[in-house]
């Protein structure tokens, strides 16, 4: 890791820097192995939302928090938000729609995997010892997802 002195701040600065030292006395430095170009510029920016000045804020939620929660608390907050006049809170993007997608579809697979089991099952066996077998399923796969739950939030 280099540690480089606070003066270099363009990058004519880093020409000079000395990478290796031999043993003749000759030094070998960042100019005689790299191209040096300055591709920074200071410039100010602006940020812009509905083409008004704007300042983003991420919130995001910690390992711990529920992504949903955390979204609906900074939507209860902006609705009850006081603010001077001109200025404005808005939500410029929500994952949580993906999140909530992603789950439905996780949830109607699940349901429609069932039901094609269960018929299968209904198609060589009886009602009752259909309806039985393929309640393991669910059930199975509930109680290791109850148990990761209670880990989750202890």
């Amino acid at each position: 890791m280099w540690i480089l002195p606070p003066t270099k701040h363009v990058g004519a600065a880093f020409k000079d820097i000395v990478i290796k030292s031999r043993t003749d006395g000759s030094l070998l430095r960042l100019k005689d192995i790299a191209n040096i170009v300055d591709g920074f510029k200071d410039v100010n920016l602006v940020a812009r939302h509905n083409g008004k000045r704007a300042i983003f804020i991420k919130v995001s939620r910690s390992e711990s928090q529920d992504t949903l929660k955390v979204a609906r608390a900074v939507k209860d907050y902006l609705k009850s938000a006081k603010l001077p006049p001109g200025i404005d809170l808005d939500i410029l993007e929500d994952q949580t729609e993906i999140l909530k997608s992603r789950m439905n579809l996780l949830t109607r697979n699940a349901l429609l995997g069932y039901a094609l089991v269960f018929i299968a099952l209904l198609v060589f066996l009886d009602l009752k010892l259909a309806f039985w077998t393929s309640l393991g399923i669910p059930i199975s796969v509930s109680i290791p997802v109850t148990e990761d739950m209670a880990t989750w939030y202890h």
